[in-house]
């Protein structure tokens, strides 16, 4: 059974000037808090490979001349991020897109919060909570999709992740969640391959994609790093949690 639709608050990475009708704050549906893309491109327009013309998705950029339109403001002014893709135009079949958005990050993430080095305390100093980020990355086709997973684990044996044993710890970890079908995590397997997976990413828009694996292995090498971005004793995370 997959994780109940949860919805996640974005933050625009540039303050979102007046005249632009989009907030500085928005919201995602996602399928858990673990399991949503790092920044998310609001697409306000996009261009054809082979057009001079760059389409506005804006409401009432229909009506107005170039250069009027909101969408040419904010270009103009710095506040859009391009993006290639391949859009399914159905009976014309793929075409190569070029998308403007603006760009918003999870109010929540990790991604910027810096590797904790100092005042982490010896295994022997009681049970703590201690949340790490794994930051995974893998290319297909000369595109670069990534996903960012929190994992939380109480000590002792947590600072494995630090030790030799990482390897060991962050595999079971993942396994578990691929054969429960956690965080879109899923084991694929069948006759001809028991360890085929499939795993979610998300492009730099935050658009998802679900990216085969030949086995666990091979997902698990999509992992480019790992830092410790908290530690709390463990009755002062109980209490939270109680709050």
């Amino acid at each position: 059974m997959g994780d109940k639709k949860v919805e996640k608050r974005y933050v625009a990475t540039k303050r979102i000037p007046e005249y632009c009708p989009f907030g500085s704050v928005m919201t995602l549906e996602v399928d858990s808090e673990n399991d949503a893309p790092a920044v998310y491109g609001r697409v306000v327009g996009f261009q054809y490979e082979g057009s001079d013309e760059i389409i506005s998705t804006i409401e009432g950029d229909g009506q107005k001349s170039k250069d009027e339109r909101v969408f040419d403001r904010l270009m103009f002014d710095g506040f859009l991020v391009k993006h290639k893709t391949k859009k399914d135009l159905g009976k014309y079949g793929p075409c190569n897109v070029t998308e403007y958005a603006i760009m918003y990050e999870a109010e929540d993430s990790t991604k910027h919060k810096n590797t904790r080095v100092h005042g982490i305390p010896s295994p022997k100093a009681g049970r703590f909570v201690c949340l790490f980020e794994l930051y995974m990355v893998t290319e297909i086709g000369g595109e670069v999709f990534e996903r960012y997973l929190t994992i939380e684990k109480s000590t002792p044996p947590v600072f494995r992740f630090v030790t030799t044993d990482f390897y060991s710890s962050v595999s079971t970890i993942i396994t578990t969640m691929l054969c429960r079908n956690e965080c879109g995590f899923q084991m694929l397997a069948d006759d001809s391959n028991m360890n085929r997976c499939m795993a979610k990413f998300y492009d730099s828009f935050g658009e998802k994609k679900n990216i085969i694996f030949n086995n666990t292995k091979d997902l698990l090498d999509t992992i480019i790093s790992v830092k410790l971005v908290d530690v709390k004793p463990m009755e002062v995370a109980e209490n939270a949690i109680a709050g």
